[in-house]
């Protein structure tokens, strides 16, 4: 169920340094808005280090909320987002993927990058790692938590960062917490988290 939220893979990646919580060991900070919104989706435009982080967040995050949901904002994000040459094949992918996804009437996604490493920067290039994480609900389906770990390469064109490669590694999965009475029904997550939204990264860094 949903796994299109987290499925974009196929291109062969780096990984290396050291993960942090919540702030990224990523040097340098940028302007004060280093992700910008553009036609309704987020757009990277910093060619920093700390930039390059929080394009790399932000445009990770969109995916998952809107690849399901928001197929309209999703296609707008490739569009934007994504280097000509990868734009076709992502669409097919998530395509492909959302074709043998049920019904999603009434779901509702929230989503966070619980962790970021800036794996390399140079001026015009960076690649970074992504702990994503997603948690989805409705009316028939309990709450579900899911789990990524990916990379992110990125290249500067044009004003803005662009996704160049994604690639997905096993993820890292915590242990369920304890949960009291009924805190893990459909329910619960409605009335708990009314009007809530995921969190923007643009600001992460500055």
């Amino acid at each position: 169920m949903l796994t299109v939220a987290l499925a974009l893979s196929g291109w062969a990646g780096l990984f290396a340094g050291t993960f942090t919580l919540a702030r990224a060991n990523a040097g340098a900070v940028g302007p004060a808005d280093p992700v910008i919104v553009r036609d309704g989706v987020p757009v990277g435009v910093a060619d920093t280090r700390a930039g390059a982080v929080a394009a790399a967040a932000e445009y990770a995050s969109f995916v998952q909320r809107t690849s399901v949901l928001d197929v309209r904002r999703f296609t707008r994000l490739v569009a934007l987002a994504y280097q000509p040459a990868a734009r076709e094949r992502v669409l097919a992918l998530v395509g492909e993927a959302r074709a043998g996804d049920p019904p999603l009437q009434g779901i509702h996604l929230l989503s966070a990058v619980a962790a970021a490493r800036l794996d390399r920067y140079t001026t015009g290039a960076a690649a970074v790692s992504l702990w994503l994480e997603a948690t989805y609900w409705s009316t028939a389906i309990v709450p579900t938590q899911t789990w990524a770990l990916e990379q992110l390469s990125l290249r500067w064109a044009h004003g803005q960062w662009v996704i160049v490669a994604q690639t997905l590694a096993q993820p890292p999965v915590p242990a369920w917490a304890t949960v009291h009475a009924a805190n893990d029904t459909a329910a619960a997550f409605d009335r708990s988290l009314a009007g809530m939204a995921g969190a923007s990264y643009g600001g992460l860094l500055g």
